[in-house]
């Protein structure tokens, strides 16, 4: 193995690569809306790689670039990636798309970036934080041990901890434990409650033996009682919850009313109903019942239900517009004997879509004469209880003038398969005055995935200017890995290219659709 030649010249041909199709983007794409470039250039440059090419260039890592290659790179993530890199999330979703390397980088080699006196993008930090997201798993192991050399880390640990190889997260439960030690640990672990969070909803951090969420929330406990640090909006249930005064219902109210994220709200709400004095007031049981997010109000529905039980009026959840408290509410009737179709049946168009829950095709002519006067909640009824026309149905609405109407029929057109690929194309066609109307129908012609109708994509590309940065974005999410296609679509796909690809398709994405289907 010493003697295996050294393969830097791929790596160079890697950024080379990267380098040429960043101008060729620019020249294409920037000339004609942007024609003082000075000043612009690199905003573009930054904003386009986001998302897109970066992965591919990070491959050039395992294949032993030099010092000034590996600089390169760091200086690029920083450039186009900013203050995202610290984000664990979209690190994670970011590196799913690159490549898988086998073998390692040399770390060695890194670590001269770290030797640098006052190195403006702090030595290799984000080459580590995006191996510790990389497909090869023992990359992220040896990415995390390396973690300690650096601060503000701690997201990216946590969110290892419920990594799906047992080595890796036996890594970041190490470096964990040895990172906590530092003195400014508790104030980082605090903005670091999204991550823990997201490892306490996981499953595979706690099949650990090693691995202790209660050990985890007593230093959040203690980094919340001895830091007073306004813990950030959306979040205030985890401190709430972490804090030794949790009795305090009258605080539990107040940071209710004041959380924006309506999933961290339903939380308060348990809390405060499993903490208040009983019976809790008909004022603050109000203040759930009203409020906008439908999981509020399923909460204390159902602990009206399991203390008070059927209350008068409790049907009139039957015409709610959230299918489960809609749900919820047919499941107690149903207990208690009470017939929520006849109900329904009577109190019409309130009940339209509770019907179309619990009724057959025989209410579909009770439901038919509300199209012109409800028509998002009939046009969904009548197409769950499957009426004969529901296709035609579905066609006209997403045609409609009325925006919420065109936009429900959509969602149904979604849900069902009621076109074929040669009436959407015809529709595409018919539609080109409608911008928004053909890019619904290029959706529901991709709803299966793209390479069957990957010709037809091609021609439209070109056919159609307006809508040619979305279909390619629906192209380039099918070319990251290679396919087999049957013999005569691979054709189709060719003679596509061949007669049009100046048209539509850039000159990367032709050879990238060439090399994936080979």
């Amino acid at each position: 193995m010493e003697n295996a030649p050294k393969k830097t010249s791929y790596a160079k041909h890697i950024i080379k690569c990267y380098k040429d199709d960043l101008k060729y983007r620019i020249s294409k794409n920037l000339m004609n809306y942007l024609p003082n470039l000075e000043g612009r250039m690199q905003w573009y440059a930054d904003t386009l790689l986001k998302y897109s090419s970066f992965p591919l260039l990070y491959s050039a890592l395992f294949y032993d670039p030099d010092i000034e290659d590996i600089r390169y790179i760091r200086d690029t993530a920083n450039n186009i990636f900013g203050f995202n890199h610290d984000n664990a999330f979209f690190v994670n979703a970011l590196m799913k798309k690159a490549p898988f390397e086998s073998g390692s980088p040399d770390f060695d080699e890194w670590d001269k970036l770290n030797t640098v006196p006052k190195d403006y993008y702090g030595g290799d930090r984000v080459l580590l934080i995006l191996g510790s997201a990389h497909p090869n798993g023992h990359v992220r192991e040896q990415c995390l041990r390396r973690f300690l050399k650096h601060s503000s880390m701690l997201n990216h640990i946590i969110y290892r901890l419920n990594d799906n190889v047992p080595a890796v997260r036996k890594a970041a439960g190490e470096v964990l434990a040895e990172y906590l030690k530092r003195p400014d640990a508790y104030r980082e672990l605090i903005r670091a409650i999204p991550y823990v969070e997201y490892v306490r909803r996981g499953e595979r951090a706690h099949r650990d033996a090693a691995f202790s969420m209660e050990e985890l929330d007593s230093l959040l406990r203690k980094a919340i009682s001895e830091n007073k640090l306004r813990v950030r909006d959306g979040i205030c249930y985890n401190a709430f919850k972490l804090h030794p005064d949790a009795s305090r219902c009258d605080t539990l109210l107040k940071l209710f009313r004041k959380e924006r994220n309506g999933e961290q709200r339903v939380l308060l709400e348990r809390m405060y109903l499993q903490t208040a004095p009983q019976p809790i007031s008909r004022e603050v049981l109000n203040i759930f019942m009203e409020d906008n997010y439908e999981g509020v109000r399923r909460t204390v529905y159902a602990y009206r239900i399991q203390h008070e039980g059927i209350w008068e009026g409790f049907e009139e959840l039957l015409c709610s517009k959230s299918r489960r408290i809609r749900k919820f509410a047919e499941q107690q009737l149903d207990k208690n004997g009470f017939d929520v179709a006849d109900y329904c049946r009577k109190h019409l168009p309130d009940t339209i879509l509770a019907l179309s829950d619990k009724g057959t095709k025989e209410d579909i002519p009770l439901i038919r004469p509300y199209l012109d006067t409800h028509p998002c909640e009939a046009l969904t009824a009548l197409v769950r209880l499957i009426a004969e026309d529901s296709s035609k149905l579905i066609y006209d609405n997403m045609h409609s003038d009325d925006p919420a109407v065109a936009k429900t029929a959509y969602r149904l057109a979604r849900g069902l398969k009621c076109f074929d690929v040669k009436q959407l194309i015809s529709m595409i066609h018919n539609d080109d005055s409608d911008t928004v109307l053909q890019q619904r129908e290029i959706l529901l012609l991709t709803k299966d995935g793209a390479w069957h109708v990957m010709p037809h994509l091609i021609r439209l590309a070109g056919k159609y200017p307006r809508l040619n940065r979305n279909i390619l974005y629906l192209i380039k999410k099918n070319l990251q890995t290679k396919v087999k296609l049957p013999a005569d679509l691979k054709n189709e796909i060719q003679q596509a290219l061949r007669e049009g690809s100046h048209k539509g398709i850039p000159y990367e994405v032709n050879n990238r659709i060439f090399y994936v289907m080979n």
